[in-house]
């Protein structure tokens, strides 16, 4: 088996970067670069921003890698990394407003709504703060539950719950903000 020329998994990367290829760590990074350029324009919508602070985040995580357990999930603790990286950046800049931009929620009938992104992002700034990082974890960054669980280091039955009650909660923004405009133009 050629490993130049069939694509390798995580685990071999890391374990490759752990024997001394910076070309695995390499590989790692343009896997998952455009992931954490967008889980920081999301939080900052500002492209150089969320360069730099991606530029950090895989230089801390390429200093971690040999402290890595091999069969770690590297998206999930490369997304603990982000998330970590990006609370260092509020605390740092004293920024308390966390930004987002779609959420797509997965309950019948809100698939159909059309709801611009000013509309969703002040439905999710009233959310709890815990529900608000989760549902942009699962809808923004595309992880599972499982993901999701060992990034903010709850069980995933929590994680489960949290995006239950933060659906019903937007489903209930969202149809608040309808009768409102019923009865704005009625």
């Amino acid at each position: 088996m050629d490993s130049k020329s069939s694509p390798r998994t995580d685990c071999q990367l890391i374990q490759s970067v752990k024997d001394g290829n910076q070309q695995a760590f390499d590989t790692l990074v343009e896997r998952y670069l455009r992931l954490c350029q967008a889980y920081f324009f999301r939080k900052v919508f500002n492209k150089e921003i969320a360069r730099d602070l991606s530029q950090e985040v895989f230089i801390s995580a390429y200093h971690s890698v040999p402290k890595l357990a091999p069969d770690s999930n590297f998206k999930a603790w490369l997304m603990r990394v982000c998330r970590n990286k990006f609370l260092d950046y509020l605390r740092s800049n004293k920024r308390r407003e966390v930004a987002s931009e779609r959420v797509i929620a997965h309950q019948p009938g809100f698939e159909s709504a059309i709801v611009q992104t000013d509309t969703i992002n002040q439905a999710l700034k009233r959310l709890d703060p815990i529900q608000q990082e989760v549902v942009e974890l699962k809808y923004l960054g595309d992880l599972s539950c499982r993901e999701i669980a060992q990034i903010l280091e709850i069980p995933e039955g929590t994680v489960k719950s949290h995006l239950f009650y933060a659906r019903k909660r937007l489903l209930e923004l969202f149809e608040d903000k309808d009768a409102q405009t019923v009865k704005k133009s009625g």
